[in-house]
């Protein structure tokens, strides 16, 4: 069989996938193409029946992935649409495909994509790094140590063949997203810390240093991107591919939302590019519109939204327990009346974002944002965290714990 491109999006992010896809289909002819979709039958449907695509359409209920809704509800759009990739490698390896290609959904392509695959007939598995070489003066995020705290490969792209030591490192990556597919930098983030195994796990793992590769907010600065004949290059040659990660469409000239290390300039390349993408995104957006559908799994049944606490109870019980506990979208009262629950998972956006749903700290949530300042203080006592806002965090911390507080002490 040909081999095998694909991506993973919910249906509210269809349009920007789109353009992907479309890029596919200009520079990837001879190979199939594939769109899985983090969503329900009924969005799989409404969105296969548009028209005649020209690549195939396939429901995260129909890849045999492991009680679906188990999925859907410990993990939020984010983490349930990283969690099933290597359940959809296996999945595409069992339908006879040797070969299986990654690509983010946040991601277009402007280049063939025939030297990649000239790769794999040598290797086993491609990845390519966040950054090339060290990061040094200035302080903006990420910085080098984020880096290595969120895996030194980014998963926004990898390339697989299915052979015997990759497809033993794809079933030990499903075990791990199955429970961890969480972002608490420094200890999990998302598919990418197990993804860094790769080297060691592959036998014949490479790693793409081409500048050409994955360029994106955290590497631009340390590359040269620049126009020649009409089409964009840098210093490895042609691009291949961009990733328009946290795109900034309100202002593109800072980039991504994630960073201000990078600041585009007017007429630059650069903003061009983003420009560009912009523009096919929103044309997609205006002709979708009847068919792009909300993200289905945030809210129970009753129509209440899921705090981010709900979801992590959840994600502490074992299979068994899971079972035992029916359609967790209609188990809220159920869900909201267990206390104790592993504080391992917990970051504090999670744990602010849970105290916002239900206007109050409880004792639990109160245990675990000590916790989390009591880590901060051991582990991380470095300028740079108050620099981009520890203080402000601390301060919000602060007013929510001791509310009596509040009106009074205002310092770090």
């Amino acid at each position: 069989m040909k081999p095998a491109i694909f991506s993973i999006c919910s249906a509210n992010y269809f349009p920007k996938c789109l353009v992907l896809l479309d890029s596919l289909a200009e520079f990837a002819k001879d190979t199939d193409h594939y769109l899985f979709l983090a969503d329900t039958r009924a969005a799989c449907e409404n969105i296969q029946n548009h028209k005649k695509w020209n690549f195939k359409i396939i429901s995260m209920y129909d890849i045999n992935l492991p009680h679906p809704e188990h999925f859907a509800f410990q993990y939020d759009v984010t983490e349930l649409n990283t969690a099933i990739k290597p359940f959809v490698f296996s999945f595409l390896f069992a339908k006879g495909h040797h070969t299986a290609v990654y690509f983010d959904p946040d991601i277009e392509i402007f280049s063939s994509l025939t030297p990649m695959m000239d790769l794999l007939k040598e290797n086993n598995a491609l990845v390519t790094p966040h950054i090339t070489e060290p990061i040094v003066g200035d302080t903006h995020y990420p910085n080098n140590w984020e880096i290595i705290w969120a895996g030194q490969f980014n998963f926004g792209y990898v390339a697989l063949n299915a052979t015997p030591d990759v497809l033993k490192f794809v079933k030990f990556w499903e075990n791990t997203l199955s429970s961890y597919c969480i972002a608490d930098l420094g200890r999990y983030f998302y598919d990418q810390l197990p993804g860094s195994l790769i080297p060691s796990l592959v036998e014949k793992a490479h790693v793409i240093r081409s500048h050409s590769y994955n360029m994106a907010y955290w590497n631009l600065f340390q590359r040269n991107l620049f126009m020649k004949d009409g089409q964009y290059y840098t210093d490895s040659g042609p691009l291949v591919f961009f990733h328009f990660s946290g795109l900034n469409e309100i202002n593109p000239l800072f980039l991504t939302v994630h960073s201000r290390r990078v600041l585009l300039t007017e007429n630059s390349p650069g903003l061009k590019l983003v420009e560009s993408y912009i523009a096919k995104t929103r044309q997609h957006k205006k002709e979708l519109s009847a068919r792009v559908t909300a993200y289905p799994f945030n809210h129970y049944a009753n129509g209440l939204p899921i705090p981010k606490t709900d979801r992590l109870k959840y994600l502490s019980f074992n299979l068994e327990q899971k079972l035992e506990f029916g359609n967790p979208f209609e188990n809220k009262q159920k869900i909201e009346e267990i206390q104790m629950y592993p504080p391992k998972y917990y970051t504090y956006h999670e744990l602010l974002q849970s105290a916002s749903y239900t206007n109050k700290v409880t004792p639990t949530i109160k245990y675990l944002l000590m916790l989390k300042v009591y880590k901060v203080y051991s582990y991380f006592p470095v300028k740079s965290y108050a620099r981009r806002g520890y203080r402000k965090l601390k301060r919000t911390i602060k007013a929510l714990l001791f509310p009596e507080r509040a009106s009074y002490n205002t310092g770090a």
